[in-house]
């Protein structure tokens, strides 16, 4: 009766020893890169933040936030700024109108900003052709692809 507890046991420590602890590997998902427009760049990571830097000729922007996906779409929401920032919104222009002043809105009441925030609110992307799309703004008036709202896997510039 011993010999055959002493064979069971044999076996039983053979089976454990012999099973393989694989850890799971992570998947990106398409959305996780760092995205490019014209004149900003784009990064989604795992953790599921994401991070935008705009960059214009005499000035930059900023937003950090969360995201989540809901079928082929992705959401991003920006936390709110602290500190004292330009505040704009993701996907609206400038005017066009540069006879009349329009004081710019800041996050702070009465601070003087060296910079900007961009608010992403529930803002909506999808992916086609390799593009990340704005479901806000695709296309321009005239039809031209919008390359400040939408992102390409490759900086524009290399």
């Amino acid at each position: 009766m011993s010999k055959i507890y002493f064979i069971l046991s044999v076996i039983l420590l053979l089976v454990f020893v012999s099973c393989k602890n694989e850890t799971q590997k992570y998947i990106p998902n398409k959305f996780e890169r760092i995205w490019y427009s014209i004149d900003g760049r784009l990064k989604i990571d795992s953790s599921h933040a994401f991070e935008y830097v705009k960059y214009t000729c005499v000035s930059q922007s900023i937003s950090k936030g969360k995201w989540n996906i809901v079928n082929d779409t992705i959401f991003l929401n920006s936390f709110s700024p602290y500190g004292c920032y330009f505040e704009e919104e993701f996907g609206i222009p400038p005017s066009a109108d540069t006879t009349q002043f329009t004081p710019l809105k800041t996050t702070e009441k009465n601070c003087e900003p060296n910079s900007g925030y961009v608010n992403f609110r529930n803002e909506k992307f999808y992916i086609k052709d390799s593009i990340l799309i704005s479901k806000k703004s695709t296309y321009y008036e005239n039809g031209e692809f919008n390359l400040h709202t939408n992102f390409k896997m490759k900086n524009y510039y290399e």
